[in-house]
Formats: C-alpha cells, structure tokens, sequence
C-alpha cells in the first residue's frame, strides 16, 4: 500500500511539473516608434540585451516590459514581476509617465524628446531573474 500511493504521489508530481514555468523574462513592445533589437553588450557582471528606437520629433511614444512566463512546451503566459522599471534622465525626455497595466505590463510614456542618443534603462526581475535592457533613442 506504502509503495502504490508513493508511486501515485511520484505519478502526480511529474505530470503537474509540466505546469510550472521553466522559464520567465520580459517582452518589449512600443507605441509610436520603431523599435528595433541589437546586439548584447556586457557592463562588468551585468548582461544587457539593447533596442534602438527611432522616433519623430516631437512625438510621443510609449515603451511597454510585459513581464512573461514560459513554459517547457513552448507555450507563453503573462507574468508577475517583482521588480519593473524605467530609469530616463529628467534632463533628455520631457512629460515622463510611468505606470502599470494589470499584473504583467510596466509602461512608460514620453511625450517628448529633449536630447536625441539618450539611452533609458529598464531593470526587471520575474521569478528570481533579473533583466536589464538599455534602449537608445534616436532621430528619425
């Protein structure tokens, strides 16, 4: 009897693991602006993965971390991060709004560009990994 409900135990187990996450991270998405994906780069520790947006003059876009789960099967969940933010200097951007929609989405909206080649820094962290991002700001 010991042995068959450690077995069903085991069996339960195993089939449930597949639910759980394997992984989790953060997706970027933008409003307003082209947003596009370059190489990493290394800041002693800290890996950086780096975005470039181009923008038009004077216009406002917004910058959206949806904080991810996923799973061994491929598939994709939102998540919860236990840590989302935008770092932007006060003296390159003007109108700097920053908030959260739900559980998974941190966004940050610029309403205008002070100072083109600026970079703002996203630091966040879901299930215990944490995630830098540098975005560079361009002219188009």
């Amino acid at each position: 009897m010991k042995s068959l409900v450690s077995t069903v135990l085991l069996i339960c187990v195993l089939s449930s693991s597949n639910a759980f996450a394997s992984g989790a991270g953060f997706e970027f998405s933008i409003v307003g602006a082209k947003l596009q994906k370059l190489d990493a780069s290394i800041e002693g520790k800290l890996h950086i993965t780096n975005y470039k947006i181009t923008v038009k003059d004077k216009t406002q876009f917004k910058i959206v971390a949806n904080a991810m789960y996923y799973s061994r099967n491929g598939s994709k969940s939102p998540g919860k991060a236990e840590q989302a933010i935008f770092h932007c200097g006060a003296n390159n951007f003007k109108g700097i709004k920053q908030h959260t929609e739900g559980k998974s989405a941190t966004i940050v909206t610029i309403s205008q560009v002070l100072q083109y080649n600026s970079k703002i820094r996203f630091e966040g962290k879901v299930l215990g990994r944490a995630k830098t991002v540098d975005f560079l700001i361009v002219k188009e």
